[in-house]
């Protein structure tokens, strides 16, 4: 009997020893490291209790996305058996919202193909994340992660970054990439809130402040075959990366009730700017637009509505600059204007919460004839006009110079003596701020402004056209 016990024993242990030698355990999903439901739309919220409200990044999900060699190679360990490359579904670069109340948001940052060519099953157990761009850094991340369908597989332990320059996610089950298989993983991550310069001293580095563009890169993974391997470079391209605002205004154009051009007091365009719902307050300081004209009549009294109530004409301007003419005015469209640009500046900043406000451009309208029409459209930025300057870096403070003009000038460029300097800064056709810094100030020159302004770049909808005709 004590042998027959002793035999039973022994398969009993071949059968549960079987592949012992570099075997791995895979730990099933609802083990996993939360989860996380995508939204279409690319927003990503854990389903255990970390974290707020969903955000707004692009679509979410994973998948296959392209082939894979059929070429195993002779190394269990080489770098060849999984390939990774940058996703063509990567999120392009966008602004995303970091201030106290978001910091529960997940957002996509980069998504990678990870390939495997050969005849076994690739458990990946650790990737390294690296921040590339170099006017970002690891402190704009309160967290990041790797998910692979609709799973967070991967995370760093304590959350922060082992060397200033990246992220080694080792946490959590990791992954499996199925032999002949193409898998699409995103690198996911919780922002930190951003904090005022005035509260670092002006620090750059080292803390999160708005006007950073962080990129999140798939540089380095280690993967079990049939020994744990080494990690490895991936090589894959460089994401595109994200600019990083407390807040961001969201711009809709509205419907006008009619699209007659009449000889009276007529609305010629009509949008609303709100602040984004993943973010906090906005101010807005000058908006422009195009216009384009056919016909002799003119427009005098331009003015703005915000809701129903007229503002009062001492609380902003409006700009009338035709194209070949030196002279602009104000408040008024003169007959032999064709086309030019308008400015609406606003004395002081309109702070805008929630669902904002809804702005419509009137004027009164004479001289309109049969066949006449008017088209405007908002302005998107014009470019820094330095070249050299990264195009991201918008943010600074308001200049004034060849009025009516405002002008963004980064710290230590602008110079009120010498107004040639105010070059190398953008002209923001669409000015307003993420109110990030403090003690936050509308007012225009290096004395009276807070370095928190910038262009409409990345700001969407800016597109779309209203034309009146008679």
């Amino acid at each position: 009997m004590d042998q027959f016990i002793g035999l039973a024993l022994l398969v009993l242990c071949a059968i549960v020893c079987s592949g012992c030698s570099g075997s791995v355990s895979v730990v099933p999903e609802e083990e996993r490291i939360g989860t996380v439901t995508d939204y279409g739309d690319g927003s990503a919220q854990p389903s255990d209790g970390e974290g707020g409200s969903g955000g707004e990044v692009g679509e979410g999900g994973a998948g296959g996305e392209g082939g894979v060699a059929q070429n195993p190679p002779s190394d269990d360990c080489s770098a060849d058996a999984l390939k990774v490359e940058l996703s063509s579904t990567t999120p392009q670069s966008q602004i995303v919202a970091a201030w106290e109340g978001n910091t529960g948001m997940w957002t996509v940052f980069s998504r990678y193909v990870v390939s495997n060519g050969t005849n076994q099953d690739r458990l990946i157990t650790s990737v390294k994340i690296a921040q590339t761009d170099p006017n970002g850094d690891v402190a704009d991340f309160h967290s990041v992660v790797i998910a692979m369908d609709g799973l967070v597989q991967l995370q760093s332990y304590g959350q922060g970054s082992v060397d200033g320059k990246s992220f080694v996610l080792e946490q959590g089950g990791g992954f499996v990439v199925p032999a002949w298989t193409s898998k699409i993983v995103e690198v996911r991550a919780q922002l930190a809130p951003v904090v005022s310069g005035s509260v670092v001293g002006g620090q750059w580095h080292g803390v999160s402040r708005s006007g950073h563009t962080p990129a999140l890169s798939f540089e380095e993974y280690r993967f079990f075959g049939e020994v744990e391997c080494v990690s490895h470079k991936t090589n894959a391209d460089v994401p595109p990366s994200m600019v990083i605002r407390k807040s961001k205004p969201v711009v809709e154009k509205l419907a006008l009730p009619t699209n007659e051009l009449a000889n009276t007091d007529t609305d010629q365009f009509k949008f609303r700017v709100s602040a984004d719902s993943s973010g906090s307050a906005i101010a807005l300081r000058q908006i422009a637009m195009r216009f384009e004209k056919t016909g002799d009549f003119e427009i005098t009294d331009l003015g703005i509505r915000r809701g129903d109530i007229e503002i009062p004409y001492n609380e902003y301007h409006i700009s009338v600059c035709p194209d070949k003419m030196s002279n602009c005015l104000y408040n008024q469209l003169a007959s032999n204007f064709e086309s030019g640009n308008l400015y609406i500046g606003w004395i002081n900043e309109e702070v805008i919460t929630g669902s904002g406000w809804v702005y419509t451009l009137h004027g009164n309208v004479t001289g309109a004839k049969k066949g006449d029409t008017f088209k405007s459209q908002l302005l998107r930025s014009e470019p820094a006009l330095d070249p050299s300057l990264d195009p991201l870096v918008t943010t600074g403070k308001i200049t004034c110079w060849a009025a009516p003009f405002w002008y963004i000038a980064k710290d230590g460029l602008e110079s009120d003596d010498e107004p040639f300097l105010l070059y190398t800064g953008a002209r923001p056709y669409f000015l307003w701020s993420d109110l990030s810094e403090f003690p936050h100030s509308g007012g225009t020159g290096i004395l009276d402004s807070s370095a928190d302004w910038t262009t409409d770049l990345l700001v969407g909808d800016l597109s779309g056209s209203e034309t009146l005709s008679m």
